[in-house]
């Protein structure tokens, strides 16, 4: 037995990190050396050394040493911390060969990385258009392909961040997106196959600094120990983005506008105006989630809702919130992809009073949608309360009566599914004001639920097909 014992090999964790650190420096090595043979041999293309040369308006590199340096004057100047980013960046402006006045303009740059926390910080938006100074709220993407989503659907910094309420506003998927800034390693912003470079050149962002157009973000490039120094944990991911919150600036009227529209093309219209008018006539699917806690999971049902067209989300007020850093990265960046839309949001619109809240709200969402919208609900449940014998309750169906051939001949109309709380469904207040309770068919009774992931997705491809 102890011989047995003495072959085993017993990993040392140490040991195992040196290696594994060993093999991707020797990596980026091989990658660095391969770029350099490239510029060689295209010497027209600058290397990455000096691509930041004329653009120090709105990039840089950023090393270990700036970092601490600026932890230091963040620490002895209370005024970088408070976000004051216009005033920091004009005195940087009067004295850019000064390295300290170099260092107070890249701290502003990096101040929403600083010791990453979980819930959405804010800023002051000082705009000129706005009358009164509002409270924006930012958002952090981890990983490159959220990060190169954000960059190929970043707007200008002339473009308005809140949706205008025009009447072509349905055909919106979410608002357009503001990005502020990218965190980045140099391999994940130069090197193929990550190359978010390109993704600037395919939006005419890579110009440098006298030319008419500029970047509408920052850039911020940085080694490993200096971007892991930046957030505050070792960094496992090779870029990073901060964006602003998306939000509607009258979002009951874009619900309303959203699903007014008629779901049926009529008989005179010609063929080019149905070809037009096809997105607007569609129905609409939507989604709403009573008093989700679990962020992972919200993350997890943003990226499946976008993976199925679904037209919007409606939150419970007491649901977590969509734009928290673990629901944003497990979304991979999706969530700017489908619009979010809290209840509390709608509370004007649809006069809910502080009573009507005790539930999130969403009793009076789903009776507005039915009697007023025309919206079939659903609430979706694990059991069917047969033993309660309570004729309050909806009409209890399956997941595959509904998208049966049978079904799908009717004309298809807009709905919703309702989806509920991880542990404990959903509450039963919201379950009585659904037109119909839908349940999955278990093939093996022996498992009694699913994940609520999993079950989303079951429900939502499965209604998306009737």
């Amino acid at each position: 037995m102890a011989q047995t014992e003495s072959k085993r090999k017993i990993a040392h964790g140490p040991t195992v990190h040196a290696i594994k650190r060993a093999k991707y420096q020797a990596k980026q090595e091989r990658r660095r050396q391969q770029q350099q043979d490239a510029n060689d041999s295209s010497p027209s293309q600058p290397s990455p050394e000096q691509w930041f040369d004329g653009r120090e308006d709105y990039a840089v590199f950023i090393t270990v040493d700036d970092v601490r340096t600026i932890r230091q004057l963040r620490c002895s100047n209370a005024s970088l911390a408070t976000n004051k980013v216009d005033s920091i960046e004009k005195n940087a402006a009067g004295h850019s060969n000064n390295q300290n006045a170099r260092l107070h303009r890249i701290a502003s740059w990096i101040e929403p990385f600083f010791d990453l926390k979980e819930a959405p910080t804010q800023v002051q938006n000082d705009s000129n258009n706005c009358e009164s100074t509002v409270k924006e709220r930012m958002f952090i993407a981890e990983g490159t392909e959220p990060v190169r989503l954000l960059i190929q659907q970043s707007q200008t910094s002339d473009d308005i961040i809140c949706s205008s309420g025009s009447e072509d506003e349905h055909n919106k998927k979410a608002p357009p997106v503001q990005l502020v800034s990218i965190l980045c390693k140099p391999a994940a912003f130069f090197d193929q196959p990550v190359c978010l470079l390109d993704e600037l050149t395919k939006k005419n962002f890579d110009c440098r600094c006298d030319n008419s157009i500029s970047c509408p973000f920052k850039i911020i490039v940085g080694t490993e120990e200096a971007l892991s120094d930046i957030v505050g944990f070792p960094v496992a991911r090779g870029a990073m983005a901060c964006g602003v919150v998306l939000r509607f600036k009258e979002p009951f009227q874009w619900l309303k506008r959203l699903l007014s529209v008629p779901h049926q093309t009529d008989a005179t219209m010609n063929e080019e105006s149905a070809s037009k008018s096809e997105s607007a006539t569609r129905p609409r699917k939507l989604l709403a989630l009573d008093a989700i806690s679990n962020t992972s999971n919200m993350g997890s049902i943003l990226r499946t809702a976008a993976a199925f067209g679904i037209d919007a989300i409606l939150l419970s007020d007491d649901s977590c919130d969509a734009w928290y850093r673990q629901a944003v990265r497990v979304s991979m960046g999706h969530v700017i992809s489908v619009p979010t839309i809290r209840v509390s949001e709608l509370r004007e619109g649809l006069n809910i009073d502080d009573d009507n809240c005790r539930d999130g709200g969403l009793p009076s969402v789903l009776k507005w949608l039915r009697d007023e919208m025309k919206v079939q609900s659903f609430a979706a449940v694990v059991d069917d309360d047969s033993t309660k014998s309570d004729d309050t309750l909806p009409l209890l169906v399956s997941l595959e009566s509904v998208t049966s051939k049978h079904a799908a001949s009717v004309a298809p109309s807009s709905w919703i599914c309702v989806l509920g709380n991880e542990g404990n469904g959903i509450r039963k207040e919201v379950v009585k004001c659904a037109d119909y309770r839908i349940k999955i068919s278990m093939t093996n009774d022996d498992v009694d639920s699913l994940s609520l992931p999993v079950a989303a997705g079951i429900l939502i491809h499965g209604l998306c097909s009737k």
